[in-house]
């Protein structure tokens, strides 16, 4: 028997931070792809070791965020197993329950 949204979490809430880290991490993604091209732009008018400097930096910083995307798409993937645990634990609980209650009236 599944007693959907009796799982003692809030799966509203877990299912809108889901939504919420898919949509900024997206939106990130997005704002990354457009400083790409505006930083890679510099080498036309910025030729110098600062420059060089400067787009390294970039290109670390974007390296960086691919993997605090990677860690944070994973955490995302984390909150959906946690709502799905919790899920199963108030179903068996709920089953064990009614059981338990049928053997009550035999």
């Amino acid at each position: 028997m599944s007693m959907v949204g009796s799982s003692g979490v809030n799966e509203n809430r877990i299912d809108f931070y889901i939504n919420e880290i898919i949509n900024n991490m997206e939106q990130l993604e997005k704002r990354f792809n457009q400083l790409d091209s505006v930083a890679e732009s510099t080498k036309s008018f910025y030729q110098s070791d600062s420059g060089n400097k400067f787009r390294n930096s970039y290109r670390n910083l974007r390296y960086n965020f691919s993997i605090i995307k990677k860690n944070v798409l994973s955490y995302n993937n984390d909150l959906s197993k946690v709502k799905a645990s919790y899920q199963k634990f108030g179903d068996n609980a709920a089953d064990t329950m009614l059981a338990y209650a049928r053997q009550k009236k035999s």
